[in-house]
């Protein structure tokens, strides 16, 4: 393989476990945001403060989680992708090998 691919394909890599190491953060968010709807004896004289919250709660809740799997999937496809490349790479360089 050309070292240029390498180092390319290794910084995709690099950055793919950029991303896994992100995934965790935003699931431990996630779980944070659940428990933090508010009831009726919670705040019984803010009702307004409460349901705000109330509808925010869930929306945050469902980003976080959201952007766990993302995150996830983007590093996934970030090595699909190195590897794509590595073999495109192989895959060019026997044909030329074998072209002589």
């Amino acid at each position: 393989m050309a070292p240029k691919i390498k180092v390319v394909t290794d910084a995709i890599r690099a950055d793919a476990e950029l991303w896994d190491q992100q995934t965790a953060p935003a699931q431990r968010a996630a779980s944070a945001i659940q428990p933090l709807n508010l009831g009726a004896i919670d705040i019984p004289l803010a009702v307004l403060v409460k349901d705000a919250i109330n509808d925010i709660v869930p929306l945050l809740h469902a980003l976080a989680s959201d952007a766990g799997r993302e995150f996830g999937q983007i590093a996934s496809d970030l090595r699909l992708n190195a590897q794509a490349y590595e073999d495109n790479e192989a895959d060019a360089t026997a044909h030329i090998a074998n072209a002589y």
